[in-house]
């Protein structure tokens, strides 16, 4: 509709159909090499052409020019944001299907990030950085936490469940923190200062005490 038509060319598959309604996050399809990029790496052509005059460039499609006000939307979706599993066994899929490949069964109340959108299911980041599907209806935003706890000893908070990980600030003991989710034998916690990220040692100094 309008004057403009989005081009997107090389994918390796195509999610949506002609007539299909998307929304900002719906996943259009996976990138490829397909057609004239087969000696390429995997990428995405992306371009906008108007009727009549053929491409324009897209940089103002997708930034704000200076001097115009930056738009603000309400994020219904979850978008990059952290939302978590509403029960244990929940399926990470291959795809936006019930019929995909399982690639893992998760814990409840596993946390990761939303990266789109595809029908009634969510493409989502864990924290150890593998991809998949989750149906919607099985995940939560983690804005409203499942319990909270007081922190017995000094404790670490770090920026992702990993040994490794660095430390974001030092949690001072008799502190309170709000659980908002797992993964593995970690808690993603928000802290007195506002502050979120991971503490170490699932245990039962830890339990999620219910408000």
């Amino acid at each position: 509709q309008g004057p403009n038509s989005i081009y997107y060319a090389h994918l390796d598959s195509q999610v949506v159909v002609t007539g299909t309604r998307v929304d900002p996050g719906t996943i259009l399809g996976f990138v490829g090499n397909t057609g004239n990029a087969r000696t390429t790496p995997p990428h995405l052509h992306f371009g906008v052409y108007r009727r009549g005059e053929g491409p324009v460039d897209p940089y103002y499609f997708l930034h704000t020019p200076p001097g115009l006000p930056v738009l603000k939307t309400d994020n219904t979706l979850g978008l990059g944001g952290w939302s978590r599993t509403i029960d244990s066994g929940i399926r990470l899929r291959s795809s936006p299907s019930s019929r995909a490949d399982i690639l893992r069964q998760m814990e409840k109340h596993t946390s990761f990030l939303v990266l789109g959108t595809s029908g009634a299911w969510d493409r989502v980041l864990l924290p150890d950085e593998q991809v998949g599907f989750v149906a919607s209806r099985l995940t939560e935003n983690i804005a409203q936490p499942i319990g909270t706890n007081i922190v017995e000893t000094s404790t670490p908070l770090i920026h992702s469940p990993d040994a490794t990980a660095s430390m974001i600030e030092l949690i001072e003991a008799g502190s309170g923190i709000e659980i908002l989710g797992q993964f593995g034998n970690y808690l993603y916690v928000g802290t007195e200062t506002g502050t979120t990220g991971w503490i170490s040692g699932f245990s039962e100094s830890f339990q999620v005490e219910q408000d």
